[in-house]
């Protein structure tokens, strides 16, 4: 067992260290937003704990600022889970809305669906939000928004006529149904 144990903890610090030299150092000039600028376009009116979740995840990985659009219900509940996420009630104004086009340029990634729900209202304002989020990427000259499009999100590659244009940074996370669903519409 100790032999077990002394491997294990050999593991663990090579793990480590390589893990320390994935983390960019900190330079004294460094502010908020250097690392990366994330955001979640999600929270329905019924599911406030994937959205939240989905941005705290962000923060694990090295994102220094994280945004949550979500519904007007549901984001002082998001809220009051962490002080440290900037959750905007303006899900359903969408990228339309004034806020929406100030943040749009300045995001690094975006995941698209935790807890957005089923209801078409909150779909169609994602929607907009990937048209633009597409046309902003097509106008870049550097580097482009990585899309997630996860959970709920995938509703959108499944429902309607005209699918959204996602560009070359997206990636699309489902689970086995979700997969065997996009499947079977996407390459029938």
């Amino acid at each position: 067992r100790k032999e077990s144990s002394a491997a294990s903890d050999v593991y663990k610090r090579q793990m480590l260290r390589r893990a320390a030299g994935l983390i960019p150092a900190l330079g004294g000039i460094a502010k908020k937003g250097d690392s990366a600028r994330t955001a979640v376009l999600g929270g329905g009116d019924i599911y406030c704990g994937a959205p939240y979740y989905a941005a705290e995840a962000a923060f694990r990985v090295g994102a220094d600022l994280s945004h949550v659009w979500a519904s007007e219900s549901a984001a002082p509940i998001i809220r009051a889970y962490s002080p440290a996420l900037c959750v905007h009630p303006t899900l359903l104004g969408g990228v339309a809305g004034a806020e929406g086009r100030a943040w749009l340029h300045a995001l690094d990634a975006v995941c698209v669906g935790p807890g957005l729900g089923r209801q078409e209202e909150p779909l169609d304002a994602v929607r907009g939000w990937l048209a633009a989020i597409y046309e902003a990427n097509k106008a870049r000259d550097g580097a482009q928004v990585a899309l997630v499009v996860d959970a709920d999100g995938l509703r959108l590659m499944l429902h309607g006529e005209e699918q959204p244009s996602l560009g070359q940074w997206a990636v699309l996370t489902p689970n086995h149904r979700e997969f065997r669903r996009l499947a079977k519409e996407r390459l029938a």
